[in-house]
């Protein structure tokens, strides 16, 4: 039997970068929602039915994500497209299931870095969606089929503009003033991500991960450097905000 790996979400921001440097020693195609829309199972199924006598190894990465929207009509959508494809999955040779949740799913109130056994939170809707997706997908695939990636903020390589970098950087930008925010974050980069998805690729690990830094910076910190770097000026005022840190023991 032959083998196929397929990646869903080739549109987006990490899709974009791994279909530009994957490296696999299998044959693997990059899937949009013009060629398999996975919010409507006819479609789902008449994509897969051409490798119905194939060994696939899934790679999920499609999702609304958060910076686009984040309510409850999107959860659903999200939640939706995963239980499609596992419901059309039933009929076919599934060797392998990749997610790539979030590490959005954690408790952010943490004194302590976080690890994979710390306290889940769905403190928004994005996060709720993640952890179901999680919950899902351990429930339909057997343990040594699947691998769960939870990561943090992505910056850098091709469309940029979608990362959470970028995203600050807009906040910079169009505020007069920011708030000293003290809050922890950790983030990835995302040539370094897409080293380890390719290496998953090969591998197909069956394992449940959070892929971080162990470096941490504070939110303020982070600021100050893109404003150096854009050579802006901006007025800071304290922030009242409850301290939420997310960082790692990675």
């Amino acid at each position: 039997m032959s083998s196929l790996n397929i990646v869903f979400g080739k549109k987006g921001y990490i899709s974009s970068n791994w279909k530009k440097n994957f490296k696999s020693k299998d044959k693997t195609i990059f899937v949009g929602k013009i060629e398999c829309d996975l919010s409507n199972k006819d479609s789902i199924n008449k994509f897969l039915k051409k490798y119905k006598n194939t060994s696939i190894s899934i790679f999920l990465l499609s999702a609304i994500v958060r910076k686009k929207e984040d309510n409850y009509l999107t959860y659903k959508k999200n939640i939706n497209m995963v239980n499609n494809l596992i419901l059309i999955l039933k009929n076919y040779s599934v060797n392998f299931f990749f997610f790539l949740s979030s590490t959005d799913i954690f408790e952010k109130k943490n004194s302590r870095p976080i690890n994979e056994k710390s306290k889940l939170n769905n403190s928004n809707f994005y996060a709720k969606y993640k952890i179901e997706s999680e919950r899902l997908i351990k429930k339909n695939f057997n343990r040594n089929k699947i691998c769960i990636l939870r990561i943090p903020g992505v910056f850098g390589g091709i469309k940029d503009n979608q990362s959470t970098i970028n995203s600050i950087k807009k906040d910079i930008i169009n505020r007069k003033f920011l708030l000293y925010n003290k809050s922890l974050r950790s983030y990835v980069f995302i040539n370094d991500l897409i080293k380890f998805l390719n290496y998953i690729l090969n591998n197909q690990n069956k394992l449940i991960l959070n892929f971080c830094s162990s470096e941490k910076y504070r939110i303020y910190e982070i600021y100050f450097l893109i404003i150096k770097k854009i050579e802006e000026k901006r007025e800071f005022k304290k922030s009242f905000e409850t301290i939420d840190n997310i960082y790692f023991d990675n």
